[in-house]
């Protein structure tokens, strides 16, 4: 796609999702929308880590949380996390409280 010479560049697909490939020929999957007013681009993965499909597999999820007036940056990072398995905050505390007070 690029040659040694070229310069990075973004190709838009649908949907907000585009591609964008470095000089160094990554191609990676992202995502463009508008939150508090700014233009914000979210990193989804890298192709062929993350196909086509599953990158627009997102778009439903980041629609949704911006009709609810939430970040889909953090909301992205919360999803991620727990499919991962890691506890969140409200875990956290509540195992701290059952320790500091217990019932």
């Amino acid at each position: 796609m690029l040659g040694k010479n070229q310069t990075p560049c973004v190709l838009s697909h649908r949907d907000n999702v585009s591609v964008s490939v470095s000089a160094k020929r990554t191609i990676t999957w992202q995502y463009g929308c508008r939150v508090g007013g700014k233009q914000v681009i979210i990193t989804l993965g890298r192709y062929p880590g993350l196909s086509i499909k599953e990158a627009q597999d997102y778009i439903p999820h980041f629609q949704n949380w911006i009709s609810q007036d939430k970040d889909p940056r953090l909301e992205l990072k919360l999803m991620r996390n727990n499919a991962k398995g890691l506890p969140t905050m409200a875990d956290i505390a509540a195992k701290w409280l059952d320790k500091k007070y217990p019932t």
